[in-house]
């Protein structure tokens, strides 16, 4: 019975509030959010249809379409993961679209370049860049809470084999 509370006990410890939750962590993620709806609009002005026109790959067309879809989401996904920084998979989930959107935006800042608009080339790369040390943060708050849950759950499955270990050589009462 002491296991059983005390496996209680511990269990809601793995769903604490991770290390560095704050308000703080929940404001980096929506200046992700907030720069990702700036780049929506640029987004829109680009014109990659054009670019093959003058000779550029087809490429473009299905990376800017992707991209366009990853920003998009990426606002959504983060707002929500905002109010619940502390669930994981949704945090791999805003990490990855902004680490896709930072590659996929250097390539089509290139083609905007030569085949479009070079000002507004710099003004996307210059926005995308102003995200980056939100990523940086976001990137080792996410290291910190994988670090922190894998420690509470060697603790509980300590514990769970320590209990296991009790009711197994524990006699049964004679009835």
């Amino acid at each position: 019975m002491k296991c059983l509370v005390l496996l209680l006990l511990i269990t809601p410890g793995l769903y604490a509030q991770a290390p560095g939750t704050t308000p703080e962590i929940s404001k980096t993620i929506l200046d992700i959010a907030a720069n990702a709806e700036r780049l929506v609009p640029m987004m829109d002005q680009i014109k990659p249809d054009d670019w093959v026109k003058k000779g550029a790959s087809e490429t473009y067309v299905s990376q800017w379409k992707t991209s366009e879809i990853q920003c998009k989401a990426l606002v959504a996904d983060a707002r929500a993961l905002a109010q619940s920084p502390d669930k994981l998979v949704d945090l791999m989930k805003v990490l990855f679209r902004v680490q896709f959107l930072e590659i996929a935006m250097g390539s089509l800042e290139e083609g905007l370049r030569k085949y479009q608009n070079p000002a507004l080339a710099e003004l996307l790369n210059g926005t995308r860049a102003e995200n980056i040390p939100n990523r940086e943060k976001l990137q080792q708050y996410a290291i910190d809470l994988a670090d922190q849950r894998e420690q509470d759950y060697k603790v509980a499955d300590a514990e769970a084999q320590r209990c296991r270990s009790q009711l197994v050589t524990k006699p049964r009462p004679v009835k």
